[in-house]
């Protein structure tokens, strides 16, 4: 018999920092301008973010995320917004006006890392 499930749980801190900054800042991958109202949308969506699960590599922090209605499935249009941090790239992806996916990964093999940089470091 296995206890409860370890997800969804509430972001961390700097999970929840890193998401808003991402939101509120992050640069679209095809350079498309986001409107300030899918923005805002988004952020609503952030502030009752929930995380649904990690990435199984166990080398980073990236999370599958979603909210009190369940996890985000990307079945329509997706957004993906983009920021570095020196070698590492922090990508959030945006599933049918949903945060769907909050992934960091480096550039390089320049180490492993347990958690998101300082949004306050991205460059957006």
């Amino acid at each position: 018999m296995s206890g409860p499930s370890a997800y969804p749980r509430p972001l961390t801190a700097r999970e929840r920092a890193t998401l808003v900054a991402m939101v509120e800042h992050g640069r679209p991958d095809d350079d498309a301008a986001v409107a300030p109202q899918r923005r805002a949308r988004w952020r609503q969506r952030a502030d009752a973010g929930l995380v649904y699960g990690r990435c199984g590599c166990g080398q980073c922090p990236s999370i599958d995320l979603g909210d009190l209605d369940g996890p985000a499935r990307g079945t329509g249009s997706r957004v993906v917004l983009a920021a570095e941090h020196g070698t590492t790239i922090v990508l959030l992806f945006v599933d049918d006006d949903r945060p769907s996916y909050l992934e960091l990964f480096e550039v390089g093999e320049s180490g492993r890392h347990d958690q998101f940089p300082d949004p306050g470091g991205l460059v957006f």
